[in-house]
């Protein structure tokens, strides 16, 4: 028969640091020091996110019907993580998109 395609999307990046990104938007400017465009994600979550989604990418070379999609590539860039770009809000809590 014929093989299922499945996709699997990876761990996220944790902002740990943004309780809610929506709120950056709900509140005046002034009050909106803690949010940035760019965060800092904790060390210990990107170390152990990248580790998990390897693991799926090597995974998926063993299984071609699989195919990865890994947060990491469209988010983080040396060690930043994008929260926030052009008024668009990117994450809903600390770790869901």
């Amino acid at each position: 028969g014929e093989q299922r395609k499945i996709v699997i999307i990876g761990l996220t990046p944790g902002i740990r640091e943004q309780k809610s990104l929506a709120r950056c938007f709900k509140v005046p400017h002034l009050l909106t020091k803690g949010c940035a465009e760019h965060v800092s994600v904790n060390q210990q979550d990107v170390i152990y996110g990248l580790v998990v989604n390897q693991k799926f990418m090597d995974y998926a070379k063993q299984h071609p019907n699989i195919t990865i999609i890994n947060p990491y590539d469209a988010l983080c860039k040396e060690g930043q993580c994008t929260a926030i770009h052009d008024g668009k809000i990117y994450y809903s809590d600390t770790t869901h998109l």
